[in-house]
């Protein structure tokens, strides 16, 4: 089932490139699920496992994704370059039956009590507490097709120099598989050097923080200036960033977003970015945000995680659970949708 979930996205017209080349890497993503498949298929037992990815390999982390979406087994992304102290949050958090990627975890024999066809993303670390937001490929895909009306994108094409495991490039992944879109994942400091993906910036998204989009600024302003829009999120961008980028022409759109929400609930388009306006835009159409300005913003949202695990959110609407959220950028409350 797992190497049909490659071809359908071939199907739609979906393509991974890698680095600078031109060639397609769908194939080799397809045997490399094939084999993760086979080797979940060998451990089941009767019980689905819960699987630890923690791949730095690009292809073996959406490999290791997309078996465990075929079977519906509950996958937990890792962060491969944290430290011994986050290693040792996550093991007291879950106790994982697979472990995909070098890591000081061992697989357990114990059946865990995840949920069927969670994707557990992690928010903090290495300065903080580790906390793994419990979302599901219908959450994930609900931000897919909230992103896909506002932007008006029948295919949604992605230039990634974002880490797959954080949900600022897992949602690019995602993004491009629903929609049958372009994956083009290269290294930021391979793109800072001027070694660019083969494709067409015009028809891409690009993903950015706040510093790397001034590095770029500082040697490819042509390069962005092509591409269809620049999401810019992660952190507060500064004034004088933001006024250099609109002085250089470059279609920003400056984002809000979460872990918690699979990626951004709000977007400034980038037409308006240019003529000026600085927020965070319109509430994307999947995404319901409660004003109250004494009281923190309240989110509804499809895209929302279930909980923490092991931990569910307390819900009183079916889909549409609440949690509260600090906005510092501003955001205008009016629906897109």
């Amino acid at each position: 089932m797992a190497k049909n979930l490659v071809s359908a996205w071939q199907r739609r017209g979906g393509k991974l490139l890698m680095g600078n080349a031109a060639h397609d890497n769908a194939p080799l993503l397809q045997a490399a699920t094939a084999q993760r498949t086979q080797e979940l298929q060998q451990i089941e037992n009767g019980e689905l496992p819960t699987i630890l990815l923690t791949e730095c390999d690009s292809i073996e982390f959406l490999a290791g994704l997309l078996a465990a979406a075929a079977i519906g087994a509950p996958i937990v992304l890792a962060n491969p370059q944290w430290v011994e102290s986050d290693w040792q949050q996550i093991a007291r958090i879950i106790q994982p039956n697979c472990v995909w990627g070098d890591c000081p975890i061992v697989p357990s024999s114990a059946a865990t009590n995840a949920v069927r066809g969670s994707v557990m993303i992690p928010t903090g670390g290495s300065s903080g507490q580790i906390r793994l937001a419990m979302h599901t490929w219908r959450s994930l895909t609900a931000s897919v097709r909230g992103f896909q009306t506002y932007f008006s994108q029948s295919q949604i094409n992605s230039v990634c120099v974002l880490p797959l495991h954080h949900v600022s490039g897992l949602m690019q992944f995602w993004r491009g598989y629903v929609t049958g879109g372009t994956l083009a994942i290269a290294p930021f400091k391979s793109v800072q050097a001027g070694l660019r993906p083969a494709v067409d910036p015009a028809t891409c998204f690009l993903s950015l923080v706040p510093t790397q989009l001034q590095r770029l600024l500082d040697g490819a302003t042509d390069w962005l200036r092509q591409f269809h829009t620049v999401l810019l999120g992660g952190a507060p961008a500064w004034p004088e960033l933001l006024d250099r980028a609109q002085a250089l022409q470059i279609r920003l759109a400056p984002t809000y977003g979460m872990t918690e929400t699979a990626s951004q609930i709000a977007t400034l388009r980038p037409d308006d970015f240019l003529q000026g306006r600085r927020s965070c835009g319109l509430v994307l159409p999947h995404v319901e945000i409660r004003c109250n300005p004494i009281e923190p913003l309240q989110i509804r949202a499809r895209s929302l995680c279930l909980g923490y695990y092991p931990n569910f959110f307390p819900s009183t609407r079916h889909l549409y659970p609440t949690i509260s959220a600090t906005l510092t950028n501003g955001v205008n409350c009016t629906s897109s949708g």
